[in-house]
C-alpha cells in the first residue's frame, strides 16, 4: 500500500543527496586548483575544437609541485610539446594557492616573456568564465580571441551581481599588464627577459620558472638561484636542448652521472618529453621535417638529444673517454696497484 510513496521518498532522498553534493563543490579558483591542479586546461580548446586536457607529463609535474613545492626540476622537452603552457600553469596555480607569493618567469627575450604571461592570462580568465571578452578558450567562436584591456574587464565586473563579486574577490586580478599580474591575495606573477638590469632586486621567490632554459646564460641562472634561499621556493627549468654547453646541460649531465652510482644523490628531478609522447603532432609532418633539417638537428629539436655544437673540434664524448674516475694514488698503501706509477693524481 505504501510502495509508491516509499519509492517517491527514496527518489526524493536520492535527489536531495545529489543536490547536497552539487552544493559542496567548491566554486572559488583556489579550492578548484588545490583539488585539481590541471583543471585550467579544460578551459582551452584543443586542435579538434574540444576542451583540452593536460598531457600526462604536464599533469604529473604540476601535481608534484602541489605536493612538494620546493623541488628543483629539469624538464627537457621536444619542440611544440607545451613547455610555455606548462610554465604558465605552474605560475598561476602557485600565485592563486599561496598568499603573497612571488612567481618569477625568466625567458630568453622580451617577446617570449610577454607570450608566457599571455598564456597565464588565458588560463586565468578562462577559469573566470570570461570567454566572451576574449580570454580563455573563446568557445563561442571556436578559437582564441584577442584579449582586451583590463579596464573594460573591470567595468564589466562592476556590473555583475553582488554574489558573483563575492565569489570572485578571493582570487581577483587587481593588476594586469604585459609583464606582470597581481592578485588580491598579495601574490604576483612577473615575466621578464634574462637581462641583469631587469632581474635584479628580487628575493623570497616562491617559484622560479625558466623557459627555454638552455638558452639562458649561466650568469643569469647563478644570479637568480639564490633568490630562493630564504623562501625555499621551487625551481622549474624547461627547455629544448641547445648543445652540450651551459648550466642546463651541465645539470642534466650531472644527474645522468649520479644515476650510475648507487646511493649518490641526484641533484635535480628530471623529466624528458620527446616528440613521440605528443599525439598532437602528425607523424607524416615529422618525417618531412626530419628530411628537411637532417638527423642532427632533428635529434636535438624533437628527440631531446644533447649534441655537440657545430664549432666543436673534439667531440665531448671522445674527450670524456680519455679520463677515468679512480682514487688518488697513495704511495703508502702496498696493495695499491698505482703505487709504482710516478703520477700523484688521476681523474
Amino acid at each position: 500500500m505504501f510502495t509508491l510513496g516509499s519509492k517517491v521518498s527514496a527518489s526524493w532522498r536520492e535527489a536531495a543527496n545529489e543536490l547536497v553534493d552539487v552544493q559542496d563543490v567548491p566554486t572559488d579558483m583556489r579550492s578548484i586548483l588545490r583539488d585539481d591542479p590541471t583543471r585550467m586546461y579544460k578551459e582551452l580548446l584543443g586542435p579538434d575544437g574540444q576542451p583540452s586536457q593536460a598531457d600526462p607529463w604536464q599533469r604529473d609535474l604540476i601535481e608534484m609541485y602541489r605536493d612538494n613545492p620546493t623541488r628543483k626540476s629539469l624538464v627537457c622537452c621536444s619542440r611544440q610539446t607545451g613547455k610555455s603552457q606548462t610554465a604558465a600553469a605552474l605560475a598561476l596555480r602557485t600565485a592563486i594557492c599561496q598568499d603573497e607569493a612571488t612567481v618569477l618567469i625568466i625567458s630568453r627575450a622580451l617577446r617570449q616573456s610577454a607570450e608566457v604571461l599571455r598564456k597565464v592570462r588565458q588560463f586565468y580568465y578562462g577559469m573566470k568564465g570570461l570567454k566572451a571578452m576574449g580570454y580563455g578558450s573563446g568557445r563561442q567562436r571556436g578559437k582564441y580571441q584577442r584579449p582586451i584591456g583590463v579596464r573594460k574587464w573591470q567595468d564589466k565586473e562592476s556590473r555583475e551581481t553582488e554574489q558573483e563579486l563575492k565569489r570572485l574577490e578571493k582570487d581577483q586580478a587587481v593588476s594586469d599588464s604585459v609583464l606582470q599580474m597581481e592578485f588580491s591575495n598579495g601574490s604576483r606573477i612577473i615575466s621578464l627577459p634574462c637581462k641583469s638590469e631587469t632581474t635584479v632586486g628580487f628575493s623570497a621567490i616562491a617559484m622560479l620558472i625558466m623557459d627555454e632554459a638552455a638558452r639562458i646564460p649561466d650568469e643569469t641562472y647563478h644570479f637568480l638561484s639564490p633568490t630562493r634561499a630564504v623562501s625555499q621556493g621551487g625551481l622549474v627549468a624547461l627547455s629544448t636542448p641547445f648543445g652540450k654547453r651551459g648550466w642546463f646541460w651541465e645539470g642534466w649531465s650531472r644527474c645522468e652521472d649520479a644515476k650510475q652510482f648507487e646511493g649518490k644523490i641526484v641533484p635535480w628531478h628530471q623529466v624528458k618529453v620527446t616528440v613521440d609522447q605528443c599525439e598532437r603532432i602528425d607523424p607524416d609532418w615529422l618525417e618531412e621535417e626530419r628530411q628537411d633539417i637532417g638527423e642532427r638537428w632533428f635529434s636535438q629539436e624533437y628527440q631531446c638529444s644533447f649534441v655537440d655544437t657545430i664549432d666543436t673540434v673534439f667531440a665531448h664524448d671522445d674527450v670524456k673517454r680519455m679520463f677515468v674516475d679512480i682514487p688518488v694514488a697513495s704511495y703508502g698503501e702496498p696493495d695499491n696497484p698505482l703505487k709504482d706509477i710516478p703520477i700523484a693524481n688521476y681523474g
